[in-house]
């Protein structure tokens, strides 16, 4: 699992960075693309090669330094904290001092309308008055020989026949009907928004407002005759000054954008410097913030023609924080308690909505950047071998719950390494006795004195409980024993090693094979490891007369191989450790070329797919055949079993010991 792991995250990374690969080179076949189009419009512009390879050179560098902010960024946003700082910055934080910049630029907008408004306001106020001084001459009696000339800074002039008969000679000698004109059409000025009554431009040059009134017998002019800047500050309260193209400190700048005309002028003369400070700190205000405004006045006409006269009168309007606030806001208490009121109760609201998400916003990150930061270093802990490691788990949330996880993972891959480097360990033990078993069953023998052996043995765990064995008692005299301990596993070995231990000593000791089977089971009952059973068969053989004593302990019978008849010597007898103490005895006369095999019931109860026994009639007749080689005879048999169990695992250890018996003289005569 851990190699597939691995192979599949390579995997990953090889297409990962294949990706990358592809993505880099479309880039930058995609910037080849673009500064070559570049370059090409700019040639088939007619641009001069200089500004072509500049705006080329700009394009690069602009690219360059876009990409390396592009990484400064992801470098610097790499830790899980930072990202979410810098997020709740932009999202939370920043927003707060634009939305505070745009209401100041927004109330300084504000307040240069209303300063707009206000002269306009002024200027309305000023043709009011010389409207209704108009009215008023009109009424009088005698037209000839007018009472008054002049009405409060407003002078009077008057027509009859369509002529100047009397009054201010500065007004037109012709009755000016476009001003009549103007007036009718401007009977009701409130329906048009952001209306500004007419100014006219007096022979010398001078501004003013003017209006006329008039009946069947003659008519009235009436003009202002001031200072209209001062009359409109007085009116207004706010500092203005009327620029016309020419007047002295107004030079103005042209510049064209996009085809259009745009013309600059200086906000204010220079020469009235002092006097709008001087104006704006009247009654002790407070000049360090104004507000400055500025207003067009699109008609300016010439008294005498009507004609429009230069260009627009430009209107610059200042006035101090203090004075539009006092403007703005009613002097009533009442009004301006609940105008307050309404106000700063959602301000204060919304104030705690974002301290509220300030402040949660804010916990988040550094639990959150904590939380992270404890499971990288966790997650760098495992990645480096140390399984050990855990997170305090404080939270009750889904990174809670993560580190939950994470903390159940680190104990099963502890347990995980625990189990496995303790399997490893009864591996190695396994492997030490499983050498141990081996050195204590013998090799495979080709030849004892007069007799060849063929020997298998397959344990069906890691240390088998079979065993088997082949004993020289002297020089005529030869011991066969194959055993059967019950059980599998380490256990079944030990107590095989056991056995093997205590037959040495008594084969030394006795010639009976009852005796010694006897002596055995009394070492099996001695055992402290519960009930424990072994099958086992013993064999005395003479070498030179070729007799066989067989003594079996229930253990499967013995097979005798003799011109190819198969003969089964079924001894029953009692277990080693059993009740009882019979056993099933023999004696077997064997003739030069017999072949004896001895098995563990493995084989017989070995089993096909379909769960049937191989059993000992098909053990007889893998047996029939040729003899003449002990190999041979083993092999066969173990190829018919492996062919009926289709290749399954034994579930029961196999031990086979085949045996020919060829005395020494028939070998000398067959080597003559």
């Amino acid at each position: 699992m851990t190699d597939g792991s691995a192979e599949s995250n390579r995997n990953v990374e090889k297409s990962s960075g294949f990706w990358r690969r592809l993505g880099m080179t479309l880039a930058l076949l995609g910037l080849a693309v673009l500064l070559t189009a570049v370059a090409l419009i700019g040639l088939l512009g007619g641009l001069p090669l200089v500004w072509v390879a500049t705006s080329l050179v700009a394009l690069c560098g602009s690219l360059i330094v876009g990409w390396v902010l592009y990484r400064l960024l992801r470098r610097l946003l790499w830790r899980v904290g930072r990202r979410l700082a810098f997020t709740y910055f932009l999202v939370g934080v920043l927003p707060a001092p634009m939305v505070l910049f745009l209401l100041v630029v927004g109330a300084y907008l504000m307040g240069g309308f209303f300063l707009g408004h206000l002269f306009r306001e002024a200027v309305d106020k000023v043709h009011r008055d010389v409207s209704v001084a108009a009215e008023i001459s009109l009424g009088q009696a005698d037209m000839q020989a007018p009472s008054s000339t002049t009405i409060r800074d407003i002078a009077i002039a008057f027509y009859r026949g369509g002529r100047w008969t009397s009054g201010d000679p500065r007004a037109p000698e012709e009755w000016p009907q476009w001003l009549e004109n103007r007036r009718l059409e401007d009977s009701d000025p409130l329906a048009r928004p952001g209306y500004l009554p007419p100014l006219v431009e007096l022979y010398d040059g001078t501004l003013s407002v003017a209006a006329t009134a008039g009946d069947g017998n003659g008519g009235v002019v009436a003009f202002f005759d001031g200072h209209l800047e001062t009359r409109l500050r007085e009116l207004s309260g706010a500092w203005i000054e009327l620029l016309r193209a020419g007047d002295e400190g107004s030079e103005t700048v042209r510049i064209t954008v996009l085809g259009e005309g745009l013309n600059l002028r200086p906000p204010w003369r220079e020469t009235t410097r002092e006097d709008r400070r001087a104006y704006l700190s009247r009654g002790g205000m407070d000049t360090s913030y104004t507000i400055e405004g500025f207003d067009v006045v699109e008609e300016v006409r010439s008294f005498d023609s009507g004609e429009v006269v230069g260009e627009s009168l430009s209107a610059s309007l200042a006035g101090t924080v203090s004075f539009l606030t006092g403007q703005l806001f009613s002097s009533s208490r009442e009004v301006d308690t609940r105008a307050w009121l309404f106000f700063f109760l959602p301000a204060f609201l919304l104030f705690d909505v974002f301290a509220g998400a300030w402040l949660m916003a804010v916990l988040m990150i550094i639990g959150l950047s904590h939380a992270v930061n404890r499971l990288s270093r966790a997650t760098s802990a495992v990645h480096s071998g140390d399984f050990s490691v855990r997170i305090p788990v404080r939270r009750k949330d889904q990174i809670g719950s993560l580190q939950t996880s994470f903390n159940q993972m680190a104990e099963g891959l502890e347990r995980s390494v625990a189990s496995l480097a303790q399997q490893e360990s009864i591996e190695k033990e396994l492997s030490v006795a499983r050498e141990l078993q081996k050195s204590l069953i013998p090799s495979e023998i080709i030849g004892v004195g007069d007799v060849e052996f063929a020997t298998f043995f397959e344990p069906s765990a890691a240390i088998g409980g079979d065993y088997f064995d082949i004993l020289p008692l002297d020089e005529d005299r030869l011991a066969v024993v194959i055993a059967d301990v019950s059980g599998h596993g380490l256990s079944a070995g030990l107590r095989m090693a056991m056995l093997k231990a205590a037959l040495l000593i008594l084969v030394e000791q006795h010639d009976d094979a009852k005796v010694i089977l006897q002596q055995l089971d009394r070492v099996v009952r001695t055992s402290q490891e519960g009930r424990l059973f072994v099958t086992a068969t013993l064999a005395l053989l003479d070498l030179r007369s070729g007799r066989m004593e067989l003594t079996n302990a229930g253990h499967p019978p013995t097979y005798i191989l003799q011109d190819d008849h198969v003969e089964e010597i079924v001894l029953p007898g009692a277990p080693l450790g059993a009740f009882g103490h019979s056993y099933g005895t023999a004696v077997v006369q064997l003739n030069p070329g017999d072949t004896v095999v001895w098995l563990s019931d493995g084989f017989i109860e070995a089993t096909n797919p379909a769960g049937e026994l191989f059993g000992y009639d098909r053990t007889v007749s893998c047996l029939e055949g040729s003899r003449d080689n002990p190999a041979l005879v083993r092999d066969r048999l173990l190829g018919h079993v492996a062919e009926y169990t289709a290749g399954q695992p034994a579930e029961d250890d196999r031990t086979l010991v085949v045996m020919r018996y060829v005395p020494v003289d028939q070998k000398l005569e067959k080597s003559a």
